[in-house]
């Protein structure tokens, strides 16, 4: 737990995920549906998808693949699979991907989930629900099958570089509730201080730690702070970036 100005233990945590000394969660892996409704002729899936790596290490020769769990629990596919190169202290985001629903699926609600790993071995996850609506008498199937596009074929072939300056992005949710997470860039290692102060000037949160080059993040728990605004300070090598976070319960 932090101190406050006075010693005493604040209100605020760093969470357990992120590690008093700096070390950030090596991946992180998002699928966002966009369009998760189906009719029941069948039709198209949409989702985005963002990855970030957090070490300077490439993975090459891994796949990402797709299963959807059914209606009645059971797991269909792969429908998809893909080589892939992931860069070090990769950033890479995919506005839509489509997945295409067949006619005569099953009515009721899917759970998609894409995984990175070398099949069939999971490295890392994530998924998102959807439904298929009810099949009536009168309605047609569409003669299509399971499939995936919109696949970026050049997404996984580039090599991230180092950030070239110090940079602290948006904090967010902004608003938030409890938890509020600041993404971060360094050039070269180095020590950086987050604090946290209320409208009062009072300091709530304080952590200084070491971090290695390459981008970063902290989320921070407010959960036994009262709702109000607070100044979210991160500094590093005497650049100072301030900014207004919202906690609303």
């Amino acid at each position: 737990n932090a101190k406050d100005a006075e010693g005493q233990i604040s209100a605020w945590s760093a969470v357990d995920e992120v590690l008093i000394s700096g070390d950030p969660p090596d991946f992180v892996f998002d699928l966002t549906g966009i369009n998760t409704l189906v009719g029941a002729q069948g039709g198209t899936i949409t989702y985005s998808a963002s990855l970030q790596t957090f070490v300077p290490t490439p993975f090459n020769g891994y796949q990402y693949w797709t299963m959807v769990e059914l209606p009645n629990g059971n797991d269909y596919g792969p429908i998809s699979t893909r080589d892939v190169n992931i860069p070090a202290y990769a950033d890479i985001f995919v506005p839509q991907m489509n997945l295409q629903v067949p006619g005569y699926a099953p009515n009721g609600q899917y759970t998609f989930t894409g995984h990175i790993g070398q099949y069939p071995t999971t490295m890392i996850s994530d998924s998102f629900p959807f439904m298929k609506l009810a099949l009536n008498n009168e309605d047609g199937q569409s003669g299509s099958e399971w499939a995936e596009t919109g696949w970026p074929e050049d997404v996984f072939d580039g090599t991230a570089s180092l950030p070239d300056a110090f940079a602290v992005e948006t904090a967010y949710p902004n608003p938030f509730n409890p938890t509020v997470t600041v993404p971060f860039a360094l050039p070269t290692a180095g020590e950086v201080s987050i604090v946290v102060f209320n409208t009062l000037g009072r300091t709530v949160f304080e952590q200084q730690s070491t971090f290695s080059s390459g981008r970063h993040m902290v989320t921070i728990d407010g959960s036994a702070l009262s709702s109000g605004v607070y100044l979210l300070s991160v500094s590093h090598n005497g650049t100072n970036q301030i900014q207004k976070v919202v906690l609303m319960k």
